[in-house]
């Protein structure tokens, strides 16, 4: 390891993007201000014993109220490029149907000040807090909601797309199925491996859908997913421990990691079909596109017996987290110079997706 930063900062490519990221449910505040919806981390924070101190998102780091001083300090950073997200509930407060222009001036505002300053704007259409209307219709478990992500990045696209370096359909799909569905630790709490895995087929579906339609729209921006990858050693050498490794790696690597990339066989883990223990395979190998990683764990050791750990109740600390991008220039990020006309928001029907296992 280097001594000094300037002596690590060689080691990088003269064209390697540095940024940060954070995500609208920690930072934002303003919870129910300008026309917002609640969304399930809103519900999920004021559930009883959820929450070990009680915190919620209402005031977070107030970044609604202080955009533009935020701006700056991320500026003063020194980095090229900023990644956010959109908080679906302030722009489509019912996760359908009618738009919040309140919302997303806001979002204008954030992509234009970013632009002023020299930083690519990199967004994030689904950080985890989907519409709390959408929820109490079957949230992620229910198919429609797939169709109700497409035409919302569609939205998003009309509105932000030309100006945005790059679009992220969903961060950390596994924690969004996983923690939120089968461990019930993160909103909205459901505790049922069964609905997990259905969580986690159509996120992945709503995934190429939403690319698929966002291209078809004529979308320039950089297209893709951020997943949380961790890899998983057994504890000892016994065949016990090394099968209960695979299968904890199973769900974050090859159901909502590398079959996104490699075409592999995503059914084993992830597919109503594998729940019921008969796997399945899609007939049509994704496209090898923009693909991003986050890492903020050490590689787990597991067995039968210590699996799965305890984990400590979560809190809603409001944080912003710094990490790198995959290279980009800042270029890329350069607005359109031909008007765009603001959309009408009229909705749209979603493609057909693989019939053989979608």
């Amino acid at each position: 390891m280097p001594d000094n930063i300037n002596d690590l900062a060689s080691q990088f490519p003269p064209d390697f993007a540095w940024g940060v990221a954070t995500s609208a449910f920690q930072i934002e505040g303003a919870a129910f201000e300008d026309g917002k919806g609640e969304s399930i981390w809103d519900r999920f924070c004021r559930q009883p014993g959820a929450i070990a101190d009680g915190s919620n998102g209402d005031v977070a780091c107030d970044h609604y109220h202080r955009l533009d001083a935020d701006l700056d300090l991320i500026a003063g950073l020194g980095v090229d490029l900023y990644r956010f997200s959109i908080s679906w509930p302030r722009v489509q407060p019912e996760g359908e149907g009618a738009w919040n222009e309140k919302g997303l001036a806001f979002y204008d505002r954030l992509v234009d000040g970013l632009l002023e300053r020299g930083l690519a704007p990199h967004l994030t259409l689904n950080h985890w807090d989907l519409p709390q209307a959408l929820q109490d219709k079957g949230g992620w478990a229910a198919r429609d909601t797939v169709h109700r992500f497409v035409d919302y990045a569609l939205g998003i696209q009309r509105r932000l797309g030309d100006r945005a370096a790059a679009i992220t359909t969903h961060n950390e799909p596994w924690v969004v199925a996983w923690l939120g569905h089968a461990e019930g630790t993160f909103a909205p709490g459901v505790k049922s491996r069964k609905v997990a895995h259905q969580v986690a087929h159509h996120l992945l579906l709503s995934h190429g859908l939403a690319l698929r339609a966002l291209r078809a729209e004529g979308a320039r921006a950089r297209l893709g997913i951020v997943l949380n990858m961790a890899h998983t050693m057994p504890l000892t050498g016994s065949p016990e421990d090394a099968a209960q490794a695979v299968g904890v790696d199973l769900p974050a690597h090859v159901g909502l990691g590398t079959g996104l990339v490699l075409g592999a066989d995503r059914a084993a883990s992830t597919t109503p079909a594998a729940a019921a223990g008969t796997p399945t395979r899609c007939s049509r190998a994704p496209t090898r596109r923009r693909y991003g990683t986050s890492s903020a764990t050490t590689p787990r050791r597991c067995s039968p017996a210590t699996w799965p750990p305890s984990r400590p109740r979560w809190t809603s600390s409001a944080s912003t987290t710094t990490r790198a991008t995959s290279p980009a220039r800042r270029a890329r990020s350069a607005p359109s110079t031909s008007p765009v006309p603001r959309p009408t928001w009229a909705g749209r029907s979603t493609p057909t997706a693989c019939a053989s296992c979608c």
